[in-house]
C-alpha cells in the first residue's frame, strides 16, 4: 500500500487508511513511525507549526483511540 501522490493531504489520508487497517500492536508501532516521519517531512518543508499540528494531531489521536479500543475489547 502506498500513498497515491506526494501532496501532504493525500499522505495524511493514506496514513488514516493505514491506521484503520491496524489489527496488531506491531502494526500500530509502524503507523506511529509513519506519523512521526510524516511530521519530520512537514518540518523540512518549513510548514507553519499550527498547520502541521492540525494535520499530525488528528492522526495521533486516531491511532490512540484505535489502540484503546483494541485494549478494551481484549479486557471484556
Amino acid at each position: 500500500m502506498a500513498a497515491k501522490s506526494k501532496h501532504y493531504g493525500d499522505i495524511a489520508i493514506w496514513i488514516e487508511e493505514v491506521i484503520d487497517s491496524c489489527n496488531h500492536p506491531l502494526q500500530e508501532i509502524t503507523a506511529r513511525k509513519l506519523i512521526r516521519n510524516f511530521g519530520k517531512q512537514l518540518d523540512r518543508l518549513n510548514m507553519d507549526v499550527h498547520l502541521r499540528y492540525s494535520i499530525i494531531r488528528p492522526l495521533e489521536l486516531k491511532l490512540e483511540n484505535k489502540r484503546w479500543d483494541r485494549i478494551e475489547k481484549r479486557i471484556k
